[in-house]
């Protein structure tokens, strides 16, 4: 291939098929794949090229449509916000399946100390409530006073429940008080 002769066009320039050409050579041409430039100087590249982009694309999308239905089955990620109680905090909980079971990560951020959201308090306790069930104690949720957020993971076999934070005066209680800061329900994934 060789440039054309004017610099300002820069466009590339093929072996013409003239007269002298037969229908035999641009045929041979067209299956190699090799571009010419037909009578009026024109490029040509040969139809299957274009036939194999199009299947690609076609694979490409029908193999993306295929994921989208099935659902990758990755974690499942809710956005959350305090209650009343702590207006200002806001975190994610992280849902993933692990051996039947699912993993519960709670991680919050601009979260008050817990004696400023209820006098005593001195835990955040994080509580798992399945549906139709009494709520479960998950742990303890790891407070940062300093950076003013708080962590915790926890396992369990529901598929469906509640989590809830609350402030608490220690982390023996036996049931959640009403002093919840954060409350988010889970659904199984579609």
């Amino acid at each position: 291939m060789r440039m054309a002769a004017d610099p300002a066009l820069l466009t590339p320039t093929f072996p013409r098929l003239t007269k002298g050409c037969s229908s035999r050579d641009a045929a041979d041409r067209l299956s190699k794949g090799t571009p010419f430039a037909d009578r009026r100087g024109r490029a040509a590249v040969r139809r299957g090229e274009e036939n194999d982009m199009l299947r690609n694309i076609i694979r490409i999308v029908s193999f993306s449509a295929v994921l989208l239905a099935l659902g990758c089955g990755g974690p499942q990620e809710y956005v959350v916000t305090g209650t009343e109680r702590a207006a200002g905090a806001d975190g994610t909980v992280i849902v993933e399946e692990i051996e039947g079971n699912r993993m519960v990560s709670v991680t919050l951020e601009h979260l008050p100390p817990p004696d400023r959201i209820s006098q005593g308090a001195t835990v955040y306790i994080v509580w798992i409530k399945p549906q139709g069930a009494a709520p479960t104690m998950a742990g303890r949720l790891e407070f940062d006073g300093d950076d003013r957020t708080g962590r915790m993971r926890a396992t369990t076999p529901h598929q469906e429940f509640q989590v809830i934070v609350t402030a608490e005066v220690d982390a023996t209680v036996a049931s959640p008080s009403e002093i919840i800061v954060v409350r988010q329900d889970v659904t199984p994934a579609d």
